[in-house]
């Protein structure tokens, strides 16, 4: 018999339900979609249209001279003119990436902050919306 305190159980899915995943370029990401969008911006950089894109690039937020957190980006992407973007690929947001947006858009005014959405959470959250509006509705009316 096994003794369960001694067995160590690991997880291929993280507390989001998604697994990490690898692209076509052999970088780690946390989801499909992410993989999925890093390898879009590769095809981007073969074409020309825009310069370069790192993967998990570290952001201190400060404030007052201060670091409060630090915000880890999906992809940094330069464009063709120099300009720094930042991508950020979300299935669907949470409170804490929420304070860090904000905290990001005030520490780097300067920086344009892209959010990719995944179209399915879209119609996932849309579907939820509809199933609550449903369970309030008397049987008797119309949808």
């Amino acid at each position: 018999m096994m003794n369960r305190r001694n067995t160590i159980f690991f997880s291929s899915h993280n507390k989001y339900n998604s697994r990490t995943c690898h692209c076509n370029q052999n970088h780690t990401h946390d989801s499909a979609l992410e993989a999925h969008y890093c390898d879009q911006l590769a095809v981007l950089v073969k074409a020309g249209e825009i310069k370069s894109y790192r993967t998990q690039v570290r952001y201190p937020l400060k404030m007052n001279g201060i670091t409060i957190t630090t915000h880890i980006v999906d992809f940094e992407v330069v464009d063709n003119d120099g300009k720094l973007q930042i991508h950020e690929v979300k299935g669907f947001a949470t409170r804490e990436w929420a304070i860090k947006h904000k905290l990001f858009l005030q520490c780097y005014p300067d920086i344009e902050y892209i959010v990719v959405r995944d179209s399915s959470s879209n119609r996932m959250q849309g579907l939820k919306e509809l199933a609550r509006k449903n369970k309030r509705r008397k049987p008797w009316e119309s949808i």
